[in-house]
């Protein structure tokens, strides 16, 4: 018998039904990345809408997928 590959902890997700306030392992998985780079972007690049809330880094989801477009335009917004 032939087994499966699929494990659907690696299945893609709609990052629609994902949170509104990512987590920094949230975000990193949807940019396949490691929380580090999570960490320094937040730190680092004005338009990554991450926020501080009582000690930790959250993500707006939203702001995330305009964060991403632009880069992949290889703009910034208000270009």
């Amino acid at each position: 018998m032939r087994k499966s590959c699929y494990n659907p902890q690696n299945a893609a997700h709609r990052i629609e039904d994902m949170p509104f306030l990512l987590t920094v392992p949230e975000a990193a998985k949807i940019l396949r990345c490691g929380k580090t780079k999570i960490y320094e972007l937040a730190k680092t690049e004005k338009d990554f809408t991450a926020i501080r809330l009582a000690g930790a880094i959250r993500i707006q989801r939203d702001g995330l997928i305009r964060w991403l477009e632009q880069k992949m335009k290889g703009g910034r917004e208000g270009d």
